[in-house]
């Protein structure tokens, strides 16, 4: 499974994505998210809190964003049930937390 990066961008948004690469052009820097998912927190109607996750930009088909290098403080990878569920939206898999234990 690919990793899942948060990538946390100067107005304050923390985004998700499974793949970040730094690109080139025309003398400019980008970083390219791919899949980019905005995480957000969310009360529900328990009150309890949690964490939605939403298309960063909802009205395109494109996969891939760019974002230029000045608008990113910084890129760290995130906790497994955070991945699990990014996963989970974007390739319609769920995937296990714990090993499966098959019979000898």
């Amino acid at each position: 499974m690919a990793e899942v990066k948060l990538v946390r961008l100067v107005t304050g948004e923390d985004v998700l994505t499974d793949k970040v690469q730094l690109l080139i052009k025309e003398d400019r820097r980008f970083y390219s998210l791919n899949k980019p998912t905005r995480m957000a927190f969310a009360t529900g109607d328990d009150g309890n809190v949690g964490v939605r996750l939403i298309p960063l930009c909802p009205f395109t088909n494109d996969e891939q964003v760019d974002i230029a290098e000045d608008h990113v403080l910084y890129t760290v990878e995130v906790v497994d049930e955070i991945a699990q569920e990014y996963h989970r939206i974007h390739n319609n898999v769920v995937v296990p937390n714990q090993e499966l234990v098959l019979p000898q």
